[in-house]
């Protein structure tokens, strides 16, 4: 469903230069297109892979979101070697979903399949780096 129905499109609202950090090969799906523009972080992985940030313009359409906006307010964390899915910090400070919880605002369907996705990425050396950094800069 499109929780942006419940409040708004909160997340959709960011402040100028807020974005969604794209997941490592991401940026060539929004590379040249209209409404979206890519900029460097100061994330570089151990590869020398710079992360990208990617800054929208306006609410997008929902079939062409990055990977971190179809996931949202969810994270996968590389946790004990296995991949754990969590409440991404970050989102506390906009998504009514974060405050409730996973076990009540989310389904057990959606939060398997989010699951699935990162042991997928696990399997990119890129997306390993990206992913093991993203958790252990988020303090989990």
């Amino acid at each position: 469903m499109d929780c942006g129905q419940l409040c708004d499109g909160a997340c959709c609202k960011g402040e100028e230069g807020a974005g969604m950090l794209l997941f490592p090969g991401e940026e060539a799906l929004f590379d040249g297109k209209a409404g979206f523009e890519i900029v460097d972080t100061e994330y570089v992985l151990p590869s020398g892979y710079v992360v990208k940030l990617l800054l929208c313009s306006d609410i997008c359409d929902r079939k062409e979101r990055p990977l971190a906006c179809r996931i949202f307010p969810l994270l996968g964390f590389w946790i004990d070697d296995k991949i754990e899915v969590r409440i991404d910090p970050r989102a506390r400070e906009v998504c009514p979903l974060a405050f409730v919880g996973i076990q009540e605002g989310i389904t057990t369907e959606f939060i398997l399949k989010v699951k699935k996705v990162f042991e997928i990425l696990m399997k990119d050396a890129r997306c390993e780096e990206f992913i093991k950094i993203m958790t252990a800069q988020l303090d989990f």
